[in-house]
This record gives structure tokens, sequence and C-alpha cells, in this order.
């Protein structure tokens, strides 16, 4: 499946892609030959929204068929489908339909991220590889993703290999590690008729600023343990973000703090990064240990806020209940809290 290198191809559009054909066939596929899509950033989780799923497919089957690319060794590579599979396994099911649709690997990598970021809860870390494997299959095309065009010169996107969805997490986190970026700066090399990066393209699709997008794939460059912190929310976004620039053996440290410590704080590792750009000299564990130390956050009382009746009142329709007034108010603090990280 793999392009020759330096190979000109068309690939279709996202449109073209996830749109069903009038009179495309659907096929029923043995499940033992369908494999879960390589890093396949978005977790497969055995959890009581599965168990809805497994209650509809035993009553009602499969009601939308996955969508699936053939192999060269009569396999099929799953990519969008990979929970109705899940269930499928789990509720003795043999066969599943299925859509089979001969793509390229970035048109596969496209449409597996595409039809997978809208759920409605996702991890930072699902995020932050889907991102970052939609940016790298828009930036090795030479034509940009459009509802008309996406066209590519050559690719490199690794060969797929076949590992089989076991368990109840599909992700194997050692692969964390292993994908690194950094995209801050870089021009879009392969930008055709157009003044957009990817990374703003990437924004646009997704609805994320363009700084967003970037604080989002650093993220990929975290060890997996300070990753899974993240998405427990043991560490605040921002200051994951702020970690991913320090290299490896530095993160483990700082791993091994928090631990130890129970938080850290984006100023923290600001003073780390200070002083290996002040002295540009390796950092001993010691060091980085004071430094830490010396920036601690101190105690402040908790903030209190009180408003009274009065001063809310009139911002909100006379017929507005507290539970009412109380839910606008928080949905315009979390827009102001992202449009003050987006700056």
């Amino acid at each position: 499946m793999k392009n020759r290198p330096g190979e000109k191809i068309k690939l279709m559009s996202v449109d073209e892609l996830l749109k069903v054909p009038e009179g495309e066939p659907i096929i029923e596929i043995e499940l033992d030959r369908i494999y879960a899509f390589e890093n396949h950033p978005f977790r497969v989780l055995d959890d009581d929204k599965m168990r809805e799923l497994e209650e509809s497919v035993l009553n009602n089957g499969i009601l939308n068929p996955v969508i699936v690319r053939p192999d060269d060794e009569d396999g099929y590579e799953m990519i969008s489908g990979h929970r109705r599979l899940f269930a499928a396994k789990a509720v003795g099911l043999n066969k599943i339909p299925a859509f089979v649709r001969p793509m390229t690997d970035d048109e596969a990598t496209i449409v597996m991220v595409d039809s997978n970021i809208q759920r409605e809860e996702l991890l930072p870390s699902e995020k932050a590889f889907a991102y970052k494997m939609r940016y790298d299959a828009m930036k090795r095309s030479a034509g940009r993703p459009s509802k008309n065009n996406l066209s590519q010169n050559g690719t490199d996107f690794n060969d797929k290999k076949n590992s089989t969805q076991t368990g109840t997490d599909i992700n194997d986190k050692k692969y964390l590690s292993q994908v690194g970026t950094d995209i801050k700066g870089k021009k879009n090399s392969s930008q055709v008729g157009t003044n957009l990066r990817t990374d703003e393209e990437v924004g646009k699709i997704f609805g994320e600023s363009r700084n967003q997008v970037h604080r989002y794939i650093r993220l990929t460059d975290l060890i997996p343990e300070l990753l899974e912190m993240t998405d427990q929310g043991r560490v605040a976004f921002m200051t994951a973000v702020d970690i991913s620039y320090l290299d490896k053996k530095l993160q483990g440290w700082v791993y091994e703090y928090i631990k130890e410590n129970g938080i850290i704080k984006s100023y923290q590792i600001t003073a780390v990064r200070q002083f290996l750009d002040t002295y540009h000299e390796e950092l001993k564990k010691n060091q980085l240990i004071q430094i830490l130390n010396e920036n601690q956050p101190s105690r402040q009382p908790a903030m209190k806020l009180s408003f009274t009746s009065n001063q809310l009142r009139k911002y909100f329709p006379a017929f507005y209940t507290s539970e009412e007034a109380k839910a606008v108010i928080e949905k315009l603090l979390k827009q102001w809290k992202k449009e003050q990280e987006d700056k």
C-alpha cells in the first residue's frame, strides 16, 4: 500500500472519502480479518457507554457499516468503526458490515481522524496525536485539502502492521513517546496557491486557533507518564506544553518531582528553561530539583467571590432560574479562559 518515493498521486477530498456513494456495496467481513488502525489515537474503553453500544448491537445489529481499506494480505485495516468492532466482538458476532475503500496512507489518516474527532469527550492525548497525524498527512500533500482537491507529492507514512484490537483499550502507550514534533516557526513547504499554513488549516478544520494546534501537538513530545498525568488533570494543560520543551531525561525527573510533591506550575518549568537558555549547560538532577523548589507556588487562600441577586439579575431575563443563570456564567467563563489561552 506504500507509495513509491516521489510518485505524484491525486488524493480524494475528505467529502468524497466520507460520503457514501449511491449503490456502494456493503460487504460482510469476518472480524478476525480486520485490525486496528496503526497508532490509532482514540481510546476504545470498556465502559458504560460501551455497554450501551453492545446492547444496541445485540438488539439491532450494526446499523452503520464501518469503513475499512484492504491490505495486500487479504486483511482489512479499520479506518472508522473501532468501537463498533469492539462491541461486535463482545456480543459474539462473527462478521461486520463494511464499506471497503482503497485509500492511500494519508487519505486513511485524514478520514480516521475526521470521523473520530467529533466525539463528545476527548482526552488531551487523543487530540494531540489526532492533530499531529492530521497535520503530518496534510503537510506531506503537495496540494492542500479542500472540498475540491487533495493532492500529494509522495508519501512516507509508516507501513501499517497487523495489530489486532484486543482488550479494553486498543492504544499501546509505548508509541506515545516515539512521535515528536517541533513545528514552531516552520513554514509550510507544500503551499499551493494559498497563504494559509498547515497549522492554520488544521485549526480551521477543528475550530482551534493556530497556537492551540501548536500546543496540542507539543504534547506528543511528552514522556508517556507525564502525558497520562495531563489526561488525568494532575498536570495543567499549559504546564504540560511547557514541560514538552525539556528533553526526556529532564522530563523523567520532573515526573518524579510531581509524584513526590503532588503539584507543579508553569513558572517552575519556565525557571528551568530560563536556566538552560542562559547557561547552555546540562542540568543535573539536584540542580533541577533546586530550581523547582526555589520557585514553588506560595500558599494562597482560596478565591472567594459573592454577588447579590440584584447585581446579577440585571443581566438575565426575568424568567431565568438560578440554575440557568449559573450555566450561562460558567459558559462565558470557559469561553473567556479559552480566549486567554489562544492569545
